[in-house]
């Protein structure tokens, strides 16, 4: 028996492929990839699948050209049995939406213009783009149906430990915790993006506070002021606190961290997902 909500969608997601399928313009064939994956983005039902895929595909995002890409989609040869691996399917499409923010906020526009008119006037880029968003689709529908069918809707994990960025908000076994609100970037936003987004191959890593304000807060003056670790300590102690309260007290040790020049800060080991 389907899930009504994931019915609803499921309705929602196909009707991203039929304006593909029913698009006649070049540039809206991007318009639609592109508000695709932000739809996917905000919904909460898809947040596990979203971020899994995001996790798979990191690696590989980082070696592949675009304009490389891009023109391998423009041959009629192009192997689409590639497209068989899901992780390819959105890499697809997650690169192509990075293309169009580049578009977006470049001065320089016109050899992106050029690289994304030349692309999409292919018939077999087409043919691509709409098999990659019909297999992210199903992918989606698999999942939820699986999830509905077992009864693990909505139910705490307890290995859930993951921080979502465009959102940013926390979660830890269970409990959804707003870590910045109103698009404000906090301190302990950029800290829970370097160890969860930048390191999330380490989460059992120790962070220096050093690196962090180097890496991720581009301060260069860190070593110079014997105080500086005040700040990456105080965001650390005060999001400990807002855990402990938006919990009920049952996590008060979330982070283990200290004070100090050669602070750090660390995701306390009894949280960690189980490997």
């Amino acid at each position: 028996m389907l899930n009504l909500q994931n019915s609803k969608l499921r309705g929602d997601l196909k009707k991203f492929v039929k304006l593909f399928d029913e698009n006649t313009h070049d540039f809206g064939y991007y318009l639609i990839i592109y508000d695709f994956l932000e739809y996917l983005d905000k919904v909460s039902e898809l947040e596990k699948i979203i971020r899994k895929l995001k996790k798979e595909t990191k690696a590989l995002k980082k070696s592949v050209s675009i304009n490389g890409l891009f023109l391998l989609l423009e041959k009629s040869e192009y192997d689409i049995s590639i497209l068989d691996d899901i992780g390819s399917s959105y890499l697809l499409l997650d690169i192509t939406r990075d293309t169009l923010n580049n578009f977006k906020n470049k001065k320089s526009k016109t050899k992106i213009e050029i690289r994304l008119n030349k692309t999409m006037s292919s018939k077999r880029a087409k043919e691509v783009f709409d098999l990659a968003l019909n297999a992210i689709c199903n992918h989606c529908f698999d999942l939820l149906d699986k999830e509905s069918f077992l009864g693990l809707t909505n139910k705490a994990n307890d290995d859930d430990l993951w921080f979502s960025e465009e959102k940013s908000l926390f979660c830890v076994q269970g409990y959804k915790i707003a870590v910045s609100r109103h698009d404000k970037i906090t301190n302990i936003h950029k800290i829970m993006k370097y160890i969860f987004i930048t390191n999330t191959d380490n989460l059992d890593d120790d962070f220096f506070y050093s690196e962090i304000a180097m890496d991720e807060f581009e301060d260069l003056e860190y070593t110079k002021d014997k105080m500086s670790w005040k700040k990456y300590y105080d965001a650390c102690f005060r999001f400990q606190a807002k855990v402990a309260k938006s919990t009920g007290n049952k996590i008060n040790n979330l982070l283990i961290f200290n004070s100090g020049q050669q602070g750090r800060v660390k995701i306390n080991p009894k949280y960690l997902p189980h490997k």
